[in-house]
């Protein structure tokens, strides 16, 4: 479908123009050839502004992108595909190494820095590496703060604000950490397990905690899901361990996300495949598409839309009520991150070329779905009935449809016989 937007003009005229509904790549940096390739980014805001931070695996950063690109203030409807110019578009430091990061003497050249995960009470941001267990604390603009040591290899680390505290997830077991302010600036402090090792069940191996997510919740009672490989651990934040879902994937969970409005867990593994399931535990669907390692799974602006990316190059989204795939993107290179920018119709993907700046462009709603090709569709009025959607589907059934709410009210084949009713 094609939607319009209304251009201002020379003179101020103002002229039509074609927007295409979808996912549109707007900017690309380009990692230089003579360097590493990034390996994680993040959001971070600074002084009022956004500011986007990449990783390398030698202990550098790259200052993307700051400012009005990243907020949305830069233009935010591209017309077709192809047709805008990323320098026209992209706004301060490109793509530039800072040498911002300096890292005490004693730390050495070993210490990694693949990985960044921004802590919003404090402001601060954590950097690390998977299977490495140093934990460096840095401001903002990636000034060196404080060090910590987790107990053993880091798999996962994930920002808990309605908690105040950092769960840092090894092997088998999940740590909670927090950010201390201290007379000569911020500190990284261990508080202690999620959970005891001893609730874990004896037939349960411990494996690497590849990712976690948390509910909705601001209380004590809050669930925190931890995957344990091919398991997850549901513990509330006052370490209570409260289930074990052994063995739903057949391969290691790699992220998971929290559908809130529908009270759904999503899990995405190592070999492509999503799952999605309710309160009970019971699986209630199964999306088929990815066929490499799930990398994110991200909320649409326009619910109940779910965006996912893989490293097999695709981003896909999917109707969380129709349980649908509703399109997929080919970005033509693995992806290995993908996070939304404060402006809401954009996002940005890291790939081993670079970040790609995307635009989500979104200029119809899904009413509701029949399960068959619509070949006509009229809105039909009554004096004294509401108005209704007649649709007529490519096999000859007849749907009336509730324009306001999209309720599917009755269906009738051609040969008059009462197929469904609401």
């Amino acid at each position: 479908l094609r939607g319009m937007a209304l251009i201002r003009g020379e003179g101020g005229a103002v002229e039509p123009q074609v927007v295409q509904h979808g996912l549109y790549p707007i900017a690309h940096l380009h990692a230089s050839e003579d360097r590493q390739p990034p390996t994680g980014a993040r959001v971070v805001p600074v002084s009022g502004k956004t500011r986007l931070w990449v990783s390398t695996p030698t202990a550098k950063v790259a200052r993307c992108l700051t400012g009005d690109f990243i907020d949305g203030k830069g233009p935010l409807l591209p017309t077709e595909p192809g047709a805008v110019d990323p320098a026209s578009v992209v706004t301060g430091e490109d793509w530039c190494y800072s040498d911002d990061l300096q890292l005490p003497d004693k730390l050495g050249a070993s210490v990694g820095l693949t990985e960044i995960t921004y802590l919003q009470r404090s402001g601060t941001v954590l950097g690390w590496k998977p299977g490495v267990s140093t934990l460096l604390l840095l401001d903002a603009n990636m000034q060196f703060l404080s060090l910590g040591h987790a107990d053993g290899p880091v798999y996962s680390v994930l920002d808990n604000p309605a908690a105040n505290c950092i769960l840092v997830g090894g092997k088998g077991q999940v740590v909670l950490w927090q950010v201390r302010r201290k007379i000569h600036g911020p500190e990284l402090e261990r508080m202690h397990p999620l959970y005891l090792p001893a609730a874990i069940p004896p037939d349960l191996a411990p494996a690497k905690i590849g990712a976690m997510v948390t509910d909705d919740s601001e209380t004590r009672q809050q669930l925190a899901f931890c995957a344990n490989g091919v398991s997850v651990l549901l513990v509330t934040m006052s370490g209570e361990l409260l289930q074990v879902m052994k063995q739903i994937h057949t391969r290691p969970i790699t992220v998971m996300y929290f559908f809130a409005e529908l009270r759904v867990l999503i899990t995405g593994a190592s070999d492509g495949t999503l799952k999605v399931w309710d309160q009970l535990w019971q699986l209630k669907h199964v999306f088929v598409g990815h066929t490499k390692k799930i990398t994110a799974i991200v909320p649409h602006p326009y619910r109940p839309l779910l965006m996912t990316a893989s490293e097999d190059g695709f981003i896909r989204v999917w109707n969380m009520q129709t349980m649908d795939l509703v399109m997929a993107v080919d970005a033509e290179e693995p992806i290995l991150k993908l996070e939304r920018l404060p402006h809401k119709l954009r996002f940005y993907t890291l790939a081993p070329s670079g970040v790609t700046f995307w635009q989500i462009n979104h200029v119809h709603y899904h009413l509701t779905a029949v399960g068959e090709t619509v070949v006509a569709a009229r809105r039909v009025e009554h004096l004294r009935l509401p108005a209704r959607i007649i649709t007529l589907a490519e096999g000859g059934a007849v749907h009336l449809v509730s324009p306001p709410t999209g309720q599917l009210l009755t269906s009738v084949d051609t040969r008059g016989k009462e197929r469904k009713r609401g």
